[in-house]
């Protein structure tokens, strides 16, 4: 099992480009985003799932496809997690589109986008550990 955040926030890079949270787009390419992927399943789903759940689901798929066995899913799963991977803070949604992340004490994850109420309560929230996405670009 990997690491998953508890009672956290996690804002928006403070070099992010969109001033209020925008949709990602589906596909790059031909190929469906890694932020469309992240946004399908966690906007409406608040705490359905938990960061590692949702990061391997992605991962699995991108790597053998949406019809890929139960054996298949299992297997690319354990492969995923047999080394390190970048977490939410790495996350396009919060480093590019303007969505925050908070988890409750479960690890379950919601999506906050930048611009709403909700957004401005958890970044005050003194219960929650505050973390800001990683930036996209050095610091000068």
């Amino acid at each position: 099992m990997a690491f998953e955040y508890r009672s956290t926030f996690i804002s928006v890079a403070d070099d992010c480009p969109a001033d209020e949270a925008v949709i990602p787009p589906a596909e790059y390419r031909g190929k469906p985003t890694v932020a469309a992927q992240e946004f399908a399943l966690l906007h409406g789903n608040d705490y359905q799932h938990t960061m590692s759940e949702v990061l391997s689901s992605i991962w699995v798929e991108r790597k053998g496809g949406a019809d890929v066995s139960a054996d298949e899913r299992e297997a690319l799963t354990a492969e995923y997690f047999s080394e390190g991977r970048a977490c939410f803070r790495a996350s396009p949604l919060a480093k590019k589109y303007g969505w925050g992340f908070v988890f409750d004490a479960e690890g379950r994850v919601a999506l906050v986008p930048s611009d709403s109420p909700e957004y401005a309560t958890h970044a005050c929230d003194e219960s929650l550990d505050q973390l800001m996405a990683m930036r996209s670009s050095r610091k000068k």
